[in-house]
């Protein structure tokens, strides 16, 4: 079964579990393993082909990690709005990895080069052809690679892993932040400071567009509704540079108002409280 990438609200005890599941990526003598603390205790072995695409993963869901922390310590509407969603793609992220484990648990060989993860494989699809996770994205992946979960499983898709430029990920992704650590020693290195504040600066922006709408933001929340944000960049121009992709499909004038008589309430919510000013969909081990 595939994971999906839906938005949904986190209370303060889900996200607490979902912060405390750590991947720990151990290397002894050339030999790699995976152990997800809350899933199991035994580590999984990392067949080589697997290694640099569960680092970037594992860093990825450790940035989140970090962005997810100091969102906690926000107390505004348009921070909870933000940590939803960042919340929300770290739980797919997690749930990627976890799909691995499983299935290098029930290899019989799990440092065979034929070992493959449909689950894996599929983010890193979506990851380096998207750069986002959501419904339209994976339709888009199927329209334009032909590439879709089922056909991974059956292995009727031509191989990813031949196609990933990482040094070309890298140069693209990391100009500000280390997301992928597929590359050590360039980039923009580490500043976990910068990070927290092109965050706060995103927030910031959500409440100058909040401005710009008549509409009030409501006070119910749905759940489960795919990842289908506004992306727009900062105005002012004091605001940091935002490093984050964009989002693929911003919403027009036509699906922003279809938006707001299919979904009510939520949409509304959603498109005042700016949740897709940065949709930071993809940043790549180590917390």
């Amino acid at each position: 079964m595939q994971p999906s990438c839906k938005l949904r609200h986190w209370n303060a005890q889900d996200i607490n579990q979902l912060v405390r599941a750590k991947g720990t990526i151990q290397d002894v003598d050339g030999e790699c393993s995976l152990r997800v603390s809350g899933h199991s205790r035994k580590s999984y072995q990392i067949a080589p082909h697997y290694r640099l695409p569960l680092y970037s993963l594992n860093k990825k869901i450790g940035i989140y990690r970090k962005i997810v922390a100091h969102l906690q310590t926000l107390s505004d509407i348009y921070s909870s709005h933000m940590l939803d969603m960042y919340a929300s793609v770290m739980e797919y992220l997690h749930n990627v990895r976890i799909a691995f484990v499983q299935d290098a648990g029930g290899s019989t060989d799990a440092l065979h080069d034929d070992l493959r993860s449909p689950v894996l494989d599929y983010y890193l699809w979506l990851d380096h052809k998207s750069g986002v996770f959501h419904a339209q994205c994976r339709e888009a992946l199927e329209e334009e690679h032909r590439v879709t979960f089922e056909a991974l499983q059956n292995r009727a898709c031509s191989d990813i892993l031949f196609s990933v430029d990482w040094k070309s990920y890298h140069q693209e992704k990391c100009k500000y932040y280390d997301f992928c650590g597929a590359i050590q020693s360039s980039g923009g290195g580490e500043d976990d400071q910068n990070l927290i504040d092109i965050i706060d600066a995103s927030i910031v922006a959500s409440k100058q567009k909040a401005t710009e709408i008549t509409a009030e933001p409501t006070s119910a929340m749905d759940v489960d509704h795919e990842l289908t944000l506004i992306v727009s960049e900062p105005t002012s121009d004091n605001l940091p540079l935002n490093p984050f992709p964009q989002f693929p499909l911003p919403f027009d004038n036509d699906l922003r108002r279809l938006s707001l008589s299919t979904l009510g309430g939520y949409a509304r919510q959603i498109l005042i409280g700016g949740f897709g000013q940065w949709l930071p969909s993809h940043i790549a081990m180590r917390f």
